[in-house]
C-alpha cells in the first residue's frame, strides 16, 4: 500500500539518485524510515499529473533538478536535497558491467530501455574486453552516457548543451543548495545527514553489487586509461568539489519523525493509531476493543508502522490512505 501525509511539518527529502552509487539501498532505507515516499519518480514522467508528491516525507528518482522541477514545482513544499557519489572512475566501470548484466537477465530486461540504451548495451556485449583496443573503441561509442554525470545529475540550472564547462564558483554554488551529498564508501554519513527520529538503522547493510563481467584492471591498461581520464574529467572536478564542501555531514538532532515497523518491543498505542487511522476508525466504530488488539490480530503479520517523534506532537499528523490500494482492517 502507498500513503501520504496530510499535515506536514518538516521538508521535503528529494534524493539525487545518481546511477551505480548505491541509490536502491538509500531507498531501502527511506521506505524503513517512512513509507510516504516515491521512488524512482522518473516512472511518472510521460504524465507527470498521474502522481501527486505534495504529501510525501520523500521522493527520488535518476533525475537532475530540474527534471525534479516539474514535480516539486507544483506545491509550496520546501525541499531538502541529497545525493550519493562514488570515485567516477569505479563508478563508470559499475555503469559499463551493469550493461552485461541486463544481457545475462534475459530479453525481458530490454523492456525499460529506449532504443538509445539498448544500442548502449549492445555495443557493451560486443566488446572483447581482453583488448585494450575494443574497450577504447567502447568508450568512444558511448561517452556521452558515462561522461559528466555528475553534472548531468546534480547541478541545478537549465541543462547545458554538450561541451560546457561551468566554473568551479557556479559548481560550488550548485552544490550548496543540497543539505548534505554522501559517499558510498561511507553510506552512514548520508542516513545521519536526513536526520529521522530513532531511524531504524540500515536495513539493507549488503551493497546492490554484481560480480564484474570482465577484469576491471583493463580501464587502468596504458592504452585505455587516457581516454577514460579525459572522459571523465568533469566528473572528478565535480567530485573534488563534492569531497571538500560535504567534508562532514551537519548535525543530527532526530528532528524528522519515523515510522518503522511495529514490534512489540517498540509499541505504543498512541503511535500506532497515529501511523495507521485505518484502524484508529475501527477502533472508533468498535471493530476492535483497542489498537493493541488490532496489532495483535493483524498488525504483527501484516508489519504496520508505527510514528515515534522527538516528542507528542512533534511531526504527529494526520494521514490519510493515497491510491492505488487502501488499506483494510
Amino acid at each position: 500500500m502507498v500513503v501520504m501525509n496530510q499535515n506536514i511539518e518538516h521538508d521535503r527529502i528529494v534524493f539525487v539518485h545518481v546511477p551505480k552509487t548505491s541509490g536502491t539501498a538509500m531507498y531501502a532505507y527511506l521506505t524503513a524510515c517512512s513509507p510516504f515516499g516515491v521512488q524512482q519518480l522518473e516512472r511518472f514522467d510521460a504524465d507527470p499529473s498521474s502522481i501527486d508528491i505534495s504529501h510525501a516525507d520523500w521522493v527520488g528518482g535518476h533525475m537532475s533538478p530540474h527534471r525534479f522541477s516539474k514535480y516539486l514545482d507544483r506545491d509550496t513544499r520546501r525541499n531538502s536535497w541529497f545525493s550519493m557519489v562514488r570515485d567516477p572512475h569505479q563508478r563508470m566501470i559499475s555503469e559499463v558491467n551493469y550493461s552485461l548484466d541486463i544481457i545475462a537477465r534475459g530479453p525481458s530486461e530490454f523492456a525499460g530501455f529506449n532504443k538509445r540504451g539498448v544500442d548502449v548495451i549492445m555495443h557493451v556485449a560486443e566488446t572483447d574486453f581482453t583488448n585494450p583496443f575494443s574497450v577504447v573503441r567502447l568508450l568512444l561509442k558511448i561517452s556521452p552516457e558515462l561522461s559528466n554525470t555528475l553534472g548531468r545529475y546534480l547541478l541545478f540550472g537549465i541543462p547545458q548543451p554538450p561541451g560546457y564547462h561551468p566554473s568551479d564558483d557556479e559548481i560550488r554554488d550548485s552544490l550548496r543548495r543540497y543539505t548534505y551529498i554522501g559517499r558510498q564508501e561511507n553510506r552512514d554519513t548520508l542516513i545521519t545527514a536526513l536526520d529521522f527520529h530513532a531511524p531504524p538503522g540500515d536495513p539493507k547493510r549488503k551493497l546492490n553489487v554484481s560480480a564484474y563481467h570482465f577484469d576491471p584492471q583493463i580501464f587502468d591498461d596504458p592504452i585505455v586509461k587516457p581516454y577514460v581520464d579525459l572522459m571523465l574529467e568533469e566528473d572528478h572536478r565535480i567530485y573534488g568539489h563534492i569531497l571538500d564542501i560535504f567534508a562532514a555531514p551537519p548535525a543530527q538532532t532526530n528532528a524528522r519523525p519515523s515510522y518503522p515497523v511495529a514490534t512489540d518491543e517498540n509499541y505504543s498505542e498512541d503511535g500506532y493509531l497515529a501511523a495507521n487511522p485505518d484502524v484508529r476508525e475501527a477502533v472508533a466504530a468498535g471493530t476492535f476493543k483497542s489498537a493493541r488488539q488490532h496489532f495483535e490480530r493483524h498488525g504483527l503479520v501484516e508489519e504496520r508502522r508505527i510514528l515515534t517523534a522527538a516528542q507528542p506532537g512533534d511531526g504527529w499528523r494526520e494521514t490519510h490512505w493515497f491510491v492505488p490500494h487502501p488499506p483494510r482492517v
